[in-house]
């Protein structure tokens, strides 16, 4: 073993040794490392840079992995008494310590690898906190890089920006979220208002100038094509999106792009961790994150300063910012995963579990940064999911090959992932009802045909749903029930199906039929229809289960029938429509009902009963 002086001040490793493993001097001076200490109570080797070396820290832990009887690898650090930085304004900013910030900051303060879109009003260049670690600026505006084009006049893209990335202990303004990732501005709007075009441009121009994580500060109350496969495209590409959920107060719902599948859905609360007012509530929502009286930049057409901010739009970037530590300790998280370690580790709030005003909770930076693994090749890694998603286990092999060292057994250690399964070949992941289904069909309560597919776009017949719905709430059926229908065809003594299905549904009152005596079961299903069956069989079955709106709530649709407006508005309230793509004003109620849309209305529905 060979010692160099003032090893301290430099890049350090700790390994673990297979038994009967060692490190030979050849492979560590091809890596610039030379070793330091064995510990061979447990085979734990520290390893040292050599002199004027300055290690790639994540490739050189991925190149000890790829050694002959590395077990696992990773970087070791400082330890610190939860790091407070020295930032001239920190004392006034109440949300770091509160979401533990400090003890994630003990773990990483970021990394220049990871990249964070700010898309937005773009960035004050003369915020010395933001300044230095810009990468690909564009304004999708006026669609020119040039700085003048993407200089910020309205203030809410340098709050933003300042929550998610300023320069932490610098004896300079404030410190932000994550303090040495890089920042990519994007400016698509000068007044707070935003075209779609600009909009999507931004989505596009962020994505394939390789950005990790992509805060989107900004909502509307619709949805449209373009937009969600935009964020199809961010999703595939594995950025992690986080998007502001509204400032529509209780009952809103989540505006989009934060209620698309994939994405991540902040509200905000206060200083007592209660709901902020203006923070939307809805089934869509997954954190929130401090959102009311925070210290960040500001910024007008001749100056920039600091003020307290209100608004989803600066607790989002929180998030974004927890994100990108997580991205900067492990690169190889997936999206999916990144949601999985925010939402699990987060501090419930509100009822206990999972509700539509914190969603998962208050997200904990100490507490998710303490979850998350470096990248390991050498140990075996199980598969954890969420209760709505279905999973995989996977297993990463090891390297095998001879020594004459020997060392005790070693302690390895393991890293938690996500991996989704698809168990339809035409319901990827980034499917926006890919939860649903999976949740669904993992339940037993649909399925797929015989090539695989699950035919997500087709129509739903009247019959069909019949069986969706009794499977949904478990409803008995048995040959003994009479449907009062009599155009339901031949009762087949082998099957329930159709008789008994519609006949258990109606005994309920979950359907009267399309006229007396007549259920129409091979017609295809309305999406009113399918949302009025919905609501009473939830007023059936659950009783209490869905509020009633109050008075002046219209919803998206209005009155638009004297018979489904009011179960739709109802249905809108409680967040059962959240999922739908599409939904809003311009959403025709007439159509036929998918299999997606009603595999999605049913796993909302699902999720108020069981909550």
């Amino acid at each position: 073993m060979r010692f160099v002086a003032e090893d301290r001040e430099r890049a350090k490793f700790f390994v673990g040794l297979k038994e009967g493993y060692s490190l030979s001097e050849a492979d560590l001076e091809g890596l610039g490392l030379h070793q330091t200490d064995l510990f061979p109570q447990t085979g734990t080797v520290i390893l040292a840079a050599d002199e004027g070396v300055e290690p790639d820290e994540q490739r050189t832990v991925a190149a000890l992995l790829n050694l002959p009887g590395i077990e696992w690898a990773e970087l070791s650090s400082f330890h610190h008494l939860a790091r407070v930085p020295n930032d001239e304004k920190y004392a006034q900013q109440w949300a770091p310590p509160h979401i533990r910030l400090p003890q994630a900051w003990d773990v990483t303060t970021g990394s220049r690898n990871v990249v964070v879109a700010v898309l937005d009003s773009g960035i004050a260049q003369d915020i010395v906190d933001l300044s230095d670690r810009i990468v690909s600026p564009y304004s999708t505006k006026w669609q020119t890089a040039a700085p003048w084009a993407w200089e910020d006049i309205f203030g809410h893209g340098s709050g933003v920006a300042g929550v998610a990335v300023a320069r932490g202990d610098n004896r300079v303004g404030m410190a932000g979220t994550a303090w040495d990732v890089s920042l990519m501005p994007v400016h698509f709007t000068d007044d707070g208002s935003v075209s779609d075009d600009d909009y999507i441009r931004a989505i596009y121009w962020a994505v394939d100038h390789g950005a990790d994580v992509i805060n989107i500060s900004y909502g509307s109350d619709d949805t449209f094509v373009a937009e969600r496969l935009a964020i199809e495209y961010a999703l595939n590409q594995g950025a992690v999106v986080v998007a502001s959920a509204g400032n529509g107060g209780q009952g809103a719902g989540i505006q989009y792009p934060a209620a698309l599948p994939g994405v991540i859905a902040v509200g905000a609360t206060d200083r007592d961790d209660l709901r902020a007012s203006f923070s939307s509530t809805g089934l869509g929502i997954d954190l929130v994150a401090p959102g009311k009286g925070i210290l960040t930049y500001d910024a007008t057409k001749d100056s920039y300063g600091m003020l307290e901010k209100d608004g989803t739009s600066f607790a989002t970037p929180f998030v974004s910012g927890i994100a990108a530590l997580l991205l900067s300790v492990n690169p190889s998280l997936t999206s999916r995963q990144v949601a999985d370690i925010l939402t699990s580790s987060a501090v419930d709030l509100g009822i206990r579990g999972f509700d539509t005003s914190y969603g998962h909770g208050r997200v904990d930076a100490g507490a998710a940064l303490g979850r998350v693994g470096t990248p390991t090749t050498g140990s075996t890694t199980t598969t954890t999911v969420p209760a709505t998603t279905s999973s995989s286990s996977t297993t990463v092999p090891t390297t095998t090959s001879t020594t004459t060292t020997t060392v005790p057994v070693t302690t390895t250690t393991t890293t938690t992932t996500t991996l989704p399964t698809c168990r339809f070949s035409d319901v990827p992941a980034a499917h926006p009802y890919w939860t649903a289904i999976e949740a669904l069909a993992a339940e037993g309560v649909v399925c797929g045909r015989n090539d695989g597919t699950f035919g997500p776009d087709e129509p739903v017949l009247r019959a069909q749903f019949a069986k969706m719905i009794c499977g949904v709430l478990d409803l008995p059926v048995s040959e003994s029930l009479s449907a009062p229908y009599r155009d339901l065809g031949p009762d087949d003594p082998l099957s329930l199906y159709p008789h008994q299905y519609v006949a258990a549904v109606a005994a309920r009152g979950i359907t009267v039929g399309v006229a007396p005596g007549l259920f129409a079961p091979w017609r295809s299903i309305t999406r009113a229809q399918v949302v009025t069956m919905i609501v009473r069989a939830a007023g059936s079955l659950a009783p209490g289960s869905l509020r009633i709106p109050p008075l002046g709530y219209t919803g998206a649709l209005g009155a638009f029938d004297l018979e489904h407006g009011e179960t739709m508005r109802i249905a809108e309230y409680n967040g059962l429509l959240s999922g739908l793509v599409g939904y809003g004003s311009r959403w025709d109620p007439w159509h036929s009902a998918t299999r997606g849309e009603v595999a999605d209305v049913l796993w909302h529905l699902l999720l108020i009963i069981d909550r």
